[in-house]
């Protein structure tokens, strides 16, 4: 059973970085956007911005729903960022376990 446990939870902590960079990336970006630093009238500017958002709005909504905007900030990537990282730290809990 550990053949197979481990690697798929090294899988899974993997996809979770790859998720937080991603994360990372969408707040910066949408940051440059509001701030007027890029324009979003580029064809590939604006594939870039909408390819982020459609990683990340999805779970950013969901928070939204629960947990309101303060003084006009949305407060979920730091949400979303701080759950990432707590389901992080238990996989890697049980992959030293398994191991």
């Amino acid at each position: 059973m550990d053949v197979l446990l481990v690697p798929i939870l090294e899988i899974m902590v993997m996809i979770i970085n790859l998720y937080l960079n991603v994360i990372f990336i969408a707040v910066v970006i949408s940051w440059l956007v509001g701030f007027g630093i890029i324009n979003t009238s580029n064809q590939f500017v604006f594939m870039v911005v909408k390819f982020f958002k459609g990683l990340t709005e999805p779970a950013f909504r969901k928070i939204d729903e629960f947990i309101p905007a303060m003084g006009g900030m949305s407060l979920s990537p730091v949400v979303l960022i701080f759950g990432c990282i707590f389901v992080k730290q238990v996989l890697i809990r049980l992959i030293f376990k398994f191991s």
